[in-house]
């Protein structure tokens, strides 16, 4: 199987531009957008007053006062009826741009984007060309990664560049993407997580996180976590024996321990969001209503 390829997302993108937006969404978002410098990216997360997640923001620091934003995993009218009235009243505009995103990823990735003609940034940067932005991002952990944005209202520069990716045979295929995404370890929200889900559990503090910036919406659940390790679940990957379902209950001493939440393209490797009680149980665990069972890899 290859590890490396290219997705075309259709995800929402916005610009937040104002000169309250710096402040505005450092005290709305995880991560922090104080000392962001143009040119620099991260992710955050979008949290409830509980620190429960509600959805990942990937943003690009434009200039001082504008912030181009890709959400991951919610709607573009979900993310205006949540926050549309506070941005009104710090005077916010939102302008929405193509809900596209190219994703390249593998170890090909960079040599695709030097074929192409389009820079390369560095990790944690992006890089705007013409009416592109290129940011270093990976969606797999541990694997080089590039997201091709459009900053404008059109689609034909995306559509340019698919078309010069096929003319390279470059592979396209979402269930590959998903298996490596699997296999690797990689959440995806909201497939992995629940309406109770906590950073923590998931492995995402460093990356969509600051511990030094100050309040921000679910921060002060957030840090005590953080402090006391509290999380009592983690999501894991397990190798499957037998025929086991996404959603399926897994348990442990007839007691559910875990949820079953991605299963790849072979049904022998998945992901589950599993209690603190088993994490370092070494015998397979059983799944309800089936004769499979999962092992968690070490």
């Amino acid at each position: 199987m290859s590890t490396s390829g290219y997705l075309s997302l259709s995800t929402p993108v916005l610009l937040l531009s104002g000169e309250n937006t710096r402040r505005w969404c450092n005290g709305m978002f995880s991560n922090n957008f104080r000392a962001m410098k143009p040119q620099q990216h991260h992710r955050s997360a979008i949290c409830d007053d509980r620190g429960r997640v509600q959805g990942l923001l990937d943003t690009i620091c434009i200039s001082d006062n504008d912030f181009l934003c890709v959400l991951d995993g919610l709607s573009l009218e979900t993310f205006s009826k949540r926050f549309q009235m506070y941005m009104i009243l710090d005077d916010i505009e939102m302008e929405e741009y193509t809900p596209s995103v190219l994703h390249l990823f593998g170890p090909e990735a960079t040599d695709w984007l030097n074929t192409i003609g389009l820079p390369i940034p560095e990790q944690g940067t992006a890089i705007q060309h013409e009416s592109l932005w290129i940011q270093h991002r990976s969606r797999l952990r541990d694997t080089i990664g590039f997201d091709i944005i459009s900053a404008n209202e059109e689609a034909d520069v995306l559509n340019a560049l698919l078309q010069q990716l096929q003319a390279l045979q470059a592979p396209t295929n979402t269930q590959t993407f998903e298996d490596l995404r699997i296999q690797t370890g990689t959440p995806r929200y909201p497939q992995d997580f629940t309406d109770k889900s906590f950073i923590h559990e998931y492995q995402l503090e460093t990356e969509l996180c600051s511990f030094n910036k100050g309040c921000y919406v679910g921060q002060e659940i957030i840090n005590r976590m953080d402090i006391k390790q509290l999380a009592s679940k983690r999501l894991l990957v397990v190798t499957i024996e037998g025929t086991c379902t996404i959603g399926a209950s897994i348990v442990f001493e007839d007691k559910p321990v875990g949820t079953l939440t991605s299963l790849d393209s072979s049904g022998t490797t998945g992901l589950a969001l599993l209690k603190k009680k088993v994490w370092d149980v070494e015998m397979p665990l059983q799944v309800e209503g089936s004769e499979g069972n999962v092992q968690i890899q070490r």
